[in-house]
């Protein structure tokens, strides 16, 4: 990328292109400091000033308008901006008849006041002017224009057809060419202007009368802001000086940032055994295709085959002992290297294996932790030398001993590891410290066995990767792949979640996995401070026959437990099927029956629990009811499932989940009960909107939305606004212009508002509605009237029944699930913001509406109501609140709250 005229390092060294050949001079008058003219405009040699001034020198200041302005007095020919005497000493005096000329100007900055010329540049020898460059101040347009002569004639002036013109302040760039004879003007790199058959040379040879002159003449010219400079000895083409306007500056070296590479570690002076291991950071406008590295002058070894954003690592290995300099380049630009001196390899190694036992270290590999948050992991390996012990360290903490004693070349030990956390596992010499290799990305967390038909698999176009959390910026998600190695869970189309390629178990290859949910799901688990893994073993269109229990590999069942036992232990199991079963003919009991075979036949195994998400209706068959049912029976009832989440409603496009936004609401609805259970996030942890929401300035053609900002201990990322629950607005601020010009007259339109946060959490709705109201005599505009603002606050008063739920108002009319609701609802009404809105009258009659029952609830004159709802055992409840003033005639709000309950 070019760099900054203020950050320009000098020299200017010309790059090795085209547009370079036949550059006399080229200056960059943005560069200077603006105190003495010894300091202003830079070359692409790097001198200070090539051309002086042999009488006033003149002062270069800048000033609101930039710098580059010459506020010298008693100019002249010989005293301008710049200026050169004997010009052919530079090169000017060539007599080839071509040339370019490039000048970059700001005009001055007030408009134009008479019809005067301002010149800006001007070469002559003693035969007379060869090339003038200036403005002409033109009041009848109001702007600046350029004119130019060569020789005795003007061949563009203001008035001419295609003059260019500029406001006062404009930056433009302005070239003249000439090339056999052809002679040319652009202005920012667009032709205005050609002309033919112009034989006069650029510059004769007339000794000390050749001068050239930048910005002079009388006091005329003291506006015009000069910037850049270059001068060729041949004419550019069109095509060059197009390119060349679009930035001049790319054209010399530094005008782009230069590629580099640094070795961070190791250190000069360290010892390693034959694998050394590198690190260390690169730069510039290119990027390597890979880091390789060499030591002593060996074979150059790729150590990176995908460096990371302006850093490397990797491990050169199998060097040859000795004591020399270590090396590194990138790739495809092989002159970009740095070196370490003194590095001293011996034949000391260590090397780890990774033996199939459940508690193995490799690479990726997450370990369930256990209810102390600890985990055993075994690791093992062989070595050459003689190490007086073995150190290990996990995250970078501490060395400890792993084997105090090691013998025969080889060593084989289990460590405790207490996490959750996630890090590199370090081993070492103790007495040859640079003798040492690492396991990468081992962690201790939770381990989910994901399990299922298509939507565990992930069929959405869409792809939404893990992102790690504040707190712990490199952690990553990982994954147990379908052919038995651990990896990093990516979320990509090339990288895809479900992985088939050589399956370890031919019955769990599915050939068209596409983007899942899992990358979301990640995030919100790793924010609760938990490293997370998932054990891929659904496949698309699989029934409920196809999962019988079973130990048989060829068997889904059974090619599952096998996974889970490689594995040693997991957290729980993720179950997402029956969409295959919507076709067939299984009752609610019958489904019921099976599902609870397969939990209880689980938890016999493993004594881990299951959570089963219940079915969208969407692509669904006729059946969607009794298996949808049947999922949410066992998930309330089954002590053998962890809970349950209802994704009705969560996308509506197909069978399968296919957006962003669709991908995120799922694991919004996953992360309820897996929270609920294992506490990821704390009870306070919520985000709430406090406040209102405003309709106001309502026209046909659109109207305002206001709302108050989401307060919590969560703060809000963004917003979701809904009217007519249709159209979605998504990452808006708190005030949004919304087109209302579809909607009907004399409608009542429900509008809500809810934040979100970038954990995930969705707060309570604001709701309001929007009235349309058809105009005066029948005609065809509309008018609306805007709601007043309100507050409306639903809130639980107590969550202290045991097994109890807890109302949660972030999903409106989706419910989340519900296991083993409670018997009664305790709601806390606010009305103040509406009763200060109509003047504080009393009340006459409050009611409420749950279930179709209607209750009537005394009403406190502090606004506050609390209102008892009896037999509330449905997952979802619709409550619609109505109240009433004394007055004639009386006022009336009515609300309605979708509430959703959900295990706490």
């Amino acid at each position: 990328m070019p760099v900054a005229r203020s950050s320009r390092v000098y020299p200017l060294t010309l790059k090795n292109d085209p547009l370079n050949v036949g550059i006399l001079a080229a200056f960059d008058f943005a560069a200077e400091n603006g105190s003495t003219d010894a300091d202003n405009g830079k070359d692409h040699s790097g001198n200070a000033r090539h051309f002086t001034a042999p009488a006033v020198a003149p002062l270069i200041v800048q000033t609101s308008a930039g710098k580059g302005r010459d506020t010298s007095s008693g100019r002249s020919t010989t005293t301008g901006f710049y200026y050169a005497a004997g010009a052919g000493a530079v090169g000017m005096a060539v007599g080839t008849g071509d040339f370019t000329i490039f000048k970059r100007i700001r005009t001055p900055s007030f408009a134009p006041a008479a019809t005067l010329e301002r010149n800006i540049g001007r070469i002559t020898d003693g035969g007379g002017e060869k090339v003038v460059m200036r403005l002409y101040e033109v009041t009848s347009t109001g702007k600046w224009h350029w004119t130019s002569k060569v020789g005795a004639s003007n061949f563009l002036l203001w008035n001419s057809p295609g003059a260019p013109g500029f406001l006062p302040n404009a930056v433009t760039s302005l070239h003249i060419t000439r090339t056999a004879g052809v002679l040319k003007c652009f202005v920012d790199g667009v032709l205005i202007v050609t002309r033919n058959g112009d034989t006069t040379d650029f510059l004769a040879t007339n000794g000390g009368s050749q001068t050239v002159v930048g910005n002079y003449g009388s006091s005329n010219s003291v506006d015009v802001v000069h910037l850049d400079e270059i001068y060729w000895s041949r004419g550019l083409s069109d095509a060059e000086v197009a390119a060349h306007a679009a930035n001049p500056y790319d054209y010399y070296e530094n005008g782009v940032a230069p590629n580099s590479i640094a070795i961070s570690a190791p250190a000069d002076g360290t010892t390693f055994g034959t694998s050394v291991p590198i690190a260390g950071t690169y730069a510039g406008a290119g990027v390597p295709t890979a880091i390789e590295a060499s030591f002593n002058g060996g074979v150059w070894q790729v150590i990176d085959a995908d460096p990371g954003e302006g850093t490397f690592a990797g491990t050169l290995t199998g060097q040859t002992p000795g004591t020399g300099t270590l090396s590194v380049r990138w790739a495809n630009a092989t002159s970009v290297t740095d070196t370490a001196t003194g590095i001293t390899v011996v034949s000391s190694s260590i090397e780890f294996t990774a033996p199939s036992t459940q508690q193995s270290a490799v690479p990726y590999r997450t370990f369930q932790r256990n209810a102390s948050n600890q985990a055993s992991v075994r690791i093992s390996g062989t070595y050459t030398g003689t190490p007086s012990a073995l150190q290990y360290r996990w995250r970078g903490g501490a060395w400890m001993t792993l084997d105090a004693a090691p013998t025969g070349g080889a060593f084989d030990k289990t460590i405790t590891l207490s996490g959750p956390g996630q890090g590199d596992i370090d081993v070492r010499f103790a007495n040859s410290t640079g003798v040492s290799a690492t396991i990468a990305t081992v962690g201790v967390g939770d381990v989910f066995m994901v399990m299922g038909q298509s939507n565990h698999v992930g069929k959405s176009g869409a792809y939404v990767q893990p992102v790690a959390p504040a707190a712990n910026p490199a952690w990553v998600s990982t994954k147990l792949n379908k052919n038995g190695v651990w990896a990093q869970h990516q979320e990509s189309a090339s990288d895809k979640f479900d992985n088939s390629t050589a399956a370890t178990y031919g019955v769990q290859i599915d050939p068209t996995p596409l983007g899942s949910y899992f990358g979301a799901l990640a995030t919100k688990i790793m924010d609760g401070g938990v490293p997370v893994a998932f054990v891929p073993c659904a496949v698309g269109s699989t029934s409920m026959a196809a999962w019988a229990a079973s130990t048989d590999t060829t068997k889904l069942y059974g090619a599952a437990v096998a996974r889970a036992t490689q594995i040693g232990d997991h957290k729980a199991v993720l179950w997402w099927q029956g969409e295959a079963d919507t076709e067939g003919s299984l009752t609610k009991a019958q489904f019921v029956t099976e599902l609870n075979g397969r939990v209880n036949d689980w938890f016999t195994r493993f004594g881990r629990k299951w959570f089963v998400w219940a079915i969208n209706v969407t692509g669904t068959g006729a059946n969607f009811t009794a298996i949808h049912d049947a999922i949410v029976q066992v998930g309330q009832t089954n002590p053998n499932c962890g809970g349950y989440a209802d994704l009705n409603g969560a996308f509506s496009s197909s069978v399968h989940y296919g957006t962003v936004s669709e991908i995120n609401e799922i694991a919004n609805r996953a992360f309820v009960p897996l929270n609920a259970a294992y506490s990821y996030v704390a009870e306070d942890e919520t985000l709430e909107m406090v406040g209102s929401l405003t309709i106001s300035n309502v026209t046909s053609s659109g109207g305002t939305l206001s709302w108050a900002a989401a307060t919590g201990s969560s703060p809000a990322t963004g917003y979701e606004v809904s009217i007519n629950s249709g159209t979605d607005y998504e990452d808006v601020d708190n005030v949004l212009t919304v087109d209302v010009s579809g909607l009907q007259p004399e409608t009542v339109h429900p509008v809500r508002v809810r934040a979100y946060s970038g954990s995930g959490l969705r707060s309570a709705p604001l709701s309001g509605s929007l009235t349309t109201v058809a105009a005066p005599g029948g005609g065809e505009e509309l008018s609306f009237t805007p709601s007043p603002a309100r507050t409306l606050t639903v809130s639980p008063t107590s969550k202290a029944l045991t097994g109890g739920p807890w109302w949660n108002l972030g999903n409106p009319a989706k419910p989340r699930g519900a296991k083993d609701p409670q018997a009664t609802l305790d709601v806390t009404l606010n009305w103040g913001p509406w009763l200060a809105d109509v003047g504080n009258p009393p009340i006459a009659k409050f009611t409420a509406t749950i279930f179709g029952v209607m209750q009537v609830g005394a009403f406190a004159e502090g606004a506050l109501t609390t209102m008892v709802f009896s037999g509330a055992t449905a997952a979802e409840a619709t409550i619609t609140f109505e109240i009433e003033t004394a007055t004639t005639p009386p006022l009336k709000d009515e609300r309605t709250v979708y509430i959703d309950l959900v295990n706490q």
